[in-house]
């Protein structure tokens, strides 16, 4: 119903818009037999799942793709215009979509470093947003994320889809509950092996890459094929490392099992080393982030623990897991199972609330549709606190100093979970480069200890670490404050 209140606000929010360069108009809900128009803004591998699960659902269509590569958004076009019947449009810039009146959502999966800002400008375009994980940058930018959506009214759903998945929720409950023991830590482990990037020229970026596009808010840097289409990751300037690029969801897994805590870690402390550049072998590389690393992060009673380590052979006894543990005085809770510190494993049995079970994606959509962001299973509220995390261990490492590998291990003192598993990575590594003397070849680097203001978010000790919670932008670019 269109009344005088109603209109005033949506001409407010329009005149607001138009002023920012980008029309848009409150979004509304949708009933179940309206169509639904998405957009997916970055068509890379992670992209094109996306397109996938849109056009699996019931009353909706992938309406339009963008890209800064010219070659995959007309290809991702092709593909889906072939699989749907349907007409898609193709862009190299996503401000063509997200200025689209007609489309009601957009997905993003585009590189990290573009995740808020494409966000923030579909929220204040009135449009709903799936956005891929870690869902920022910065953690200023996180908050920004949280701004737009009580701001704007939107739905916005962070792509750590685990929390679609009701064993989770159970295994979280159980830790909680107190029947399998007082709760004394929780661990969340990222460990995949990678080779070495190796070294790749500044070069010219390809005729079909809009390269100052590709790059947006992040700062000015040639082009090398090391960056595109993937490797990006490893590079401060555009991505996050390991800790970033899988360790968010189980760092989300962790505070869901703290109990969705909105605070941030008090005290961080991490240590790692980019082996691959470290020592003359045949992992060296440019890249910068670390493919070991360790942080020790304090909570309020509970300690957080990260370990990732990129390096494996295959016949290493160590076992690369990618999960979350909640361990208690009595053993171990993980998915669906408790194992007691004698070794005895059981199923959990305990009650907890359950969620939509399943599709991450239609959970998105059914809130779209009712108008019911508060029903999301990972809003971008709990997205933000659990992508701080990597931007935080991130930090004290960045802002470090060279340390031996004795000093740097110290910080796991009087926490032998994390000294087990530090020490068992430690050892896969010299298994996988024999030829190797860890503690004298490589050189590790040793966080600053940092200490942080949940309500500030701000660290109290480090003004080298404040520099790090924000970046400028170049201009168009710029994440503004919401």
């Amino acid at each position: 119903m269109l009344t005088r209140r109603n209109f005033i606000k949506s001409s407010i929010l329009v005149t607001t818009a138009v002023s920012s360069g980008i029309l848009y108009l409150p979004a509304s809900a949708k009933g179940a037999n309206e169509r639904i128009r998405v957009g997916v803004l970055g068509v890379g591998s992670r992209g094109n799942d996306h397109c996938k699960e849109f056009t699996q659902m019931e009353n909706i269509q992938l309406a339009a793709v963008a890209d800064p590569d010219q070659i995959r958004a007309e290809s991702t076009k092709k593909r889906w215009e072939e699989k749907t019947g349907t007409e898609i449009q193709a862009f190299q810039d996503p401000r063509r979509i997200i200025e689209d009146r007609s489309i009601d959502a957009v997905s993003v999966a585009s590189v990290n470093h573009w995740h808020s800002l494409l966000t923030l400008w579909s929220a204040e375009a009135g449009k709903h947003v799936y956005v891929e994980k870690p869902c920022s940058h910065t953690v200023f930018e996180g908050r920004q994320l949280v701004n737009a959506m009580q701001r704007f009214n939107v739905c916005i759903q962070h792509g750590t889809q685990n929390r679609s998945s009701n064993s989770w929720h159970q295994a979280a409950a159980a830790f909680r509950s107190g029947k399998y023991g007082k709760p004394t830590a929780v661990f969340a482990h990222a460990n995949r092996p990678r080779n070495g990037i190796g070294f790749e020229p500044v070069q010219e970026p390809p005729a079909t890459l809009n390269w100052d596009l590709w790059l947006g808010p992040a700062d000015a840097m040639a082009y090398h094929a090391n960056l595109v289409p993937y490797k990006w990751h490893w590079f401060w300037n555009t991505g996050d490392g390991e800790i970033g690029n899988n360790g968010v969801h189980f760092f989300d897994l962790c505070r869901l099992a703290l109990g969705n805590p909105y605070e941030h870690a008090r005290r961080i402390t991490a240590f790692g080393t980019r082996i691959v550049s470290s020592v003359q072998t045949q992992y060296r590389d440019q890249g910068e982030t670390p493919t070991i690393q360790g942080v020790l992060y304090e909570m309020n009673g509970i300690p957080c623990y990260f370990s990732s380590c990129n390096v494996r052979r295959q016949d290493s006894e160590w076992k690369p897991i990618e999960t979350a543990q909640f361990f208690t005085d009595e053993g171990m809770i993980s998915r669906g199972s408790f194992i007691s510190n004698s070794g005895e494993t059981q199923p959990l049995d305990v009650e907890f609330d359950e969620v939509e079970q399943g599709n991450h994606f239609v959970n998105f959509i059914d809130c779209v549709r009712a108008g019911t962001p508060e029903k999301l299973n990972a809003p971008i509220r709990e997205g933000h606190y659990s992508a701080a995390f990597c931007h935080l261990g991130n930090i004290s490492y960045r802002t470090g100093r060279e340390a031996s590998l004795a000093e740097c291990l110290s910080i796991s003192d009087g926490h032998p979970i994390f000294r087990k598993c530090l020490d068992g990575m430690l050892a896969n590594v010299q298994h996988a480069i024999p030829a190797l003397n860890i503690a004298k070849d490589v050189k590790f680097t040793l966080g600053t200890a940092l200490e942080f203001d949940s309500a500030t978010e701000e660290f109290t000790n480090c003004a080298a670490a404040n520099a790090l919670l924000r970046k400028p932008g170049r201009k168009e670019f710029v994440v503004k404050a919401y």
